[in-house]
């Protein structure tokens, strides 16, 4: 069964997300983000019914940041969507990553 949706890479995951925000987009993922990369869009998102979920990993949700931290290293696989119920076929047609640690 295909995707009710149609896949569109930009390159830029802070884009992606505020696609989110915006309602031009129902979902939005990346497997290897930096902090900074999400610390102003995860606000955004959030504020405009926007859910975020880890997508991949053993990978914590990255806020509240933590003191003493070293945050350049790590990627963050997140996904964000408009809503429950994009999150609910999500797993039914998209597998997370699942090869090597990305940095």
């Amino acid at each position: 069964m295909l995707a009710p949706w149609k896949a569109r890479i930009s390159g830029c995951a802070t884009f992606d997300y505020l696609s989110v925000a915006a309602g031009q987009a129902v979902l939005a993922f990346h497997a290897s983000p930096k902090v900074w990369d999400l610390a102003a869009v995860w606000l955004i998102v959030a504020e405009a019914g926007g859910l975020w979920r880890p997508w991949a990993g053993e990978q914590a949700m990255p806020f509240p940041l933590e003191p003493n931290t070293a945050y350049e290293q790590r990627a963050f696989p997140m996904l964000a969507a408009a809503g429950e119920a994009a999150l609910a076929l999500l797993p039914q047609r998209v597998a997370p990553w699942e090869g090597p640690p990305l940095v």
